[in-house]
């Protein structure tokens, strides 16, 4: 084989592996203390395949970014972004947090998981605007009113 042959056959493999469209998990809600990080029997599990994505794209993903939605005890919502959704609970619980630790306790309502870091910044981002705020609000609706 000739070494441009196999340079040529990384670098396709590469290019097709970098214009895989993006998968993304949303896993939602989460309504016990007792189970943070995983899903209740019965709880809404969803995956959301972009058009022109492998079901088998999300695999090769080592590591997930998350979304995620606290209820504090003011009745707000916070939303934050993480890429190790149980350490940064426990910073939470803790206090470490600077935005939301005169507000505790804060209780994890949801999360959403992304195989990529970007879509994930877009998704909080639009989550705090005007518009977001109320879909995250009408979604979670039930909860919050508890």
């Amino acid at each position: 084989m000739l070494e441009s042959q196999r340079i040529g056959g990384v670098a396709e493999r590469l290019k097709a592996a970098r214009s895989c469209d993006r998968a993304s998990t949303r896993i939602m809600p989460a309504e016990s203390d007792d189970s943070v990080l995983t899903p209740k029997r019965g709880s809404e599990v969803r995956q959301v395949i972009r058009p022109g994505a492998q079901s088998n794209d999300w695999a090769n993903h080592k590591y997930m970014t998350y979304v995620y939605f606290l209820k504090l005890s003011n009745g707000d919502l916070y939303k934050g972004l993480t890429s190790d959704l149980k350490r940064r609970m426990e910073e939470h619980v803790a206090g470490k947090v600077e935005s939301t630790k005169n507000y505790r306790p804060a209780k994890l309502i949801g999360y959403e998981a992304f195989l990529l870091k970007s879509d994930a910044q877009r998704r909080e981002k639009f989550l705090k605007t005007t518009e977001g705020r109320r879909l995250l609000k009408q979604q979670y609706r039930d909860i919050l009113n508890k």
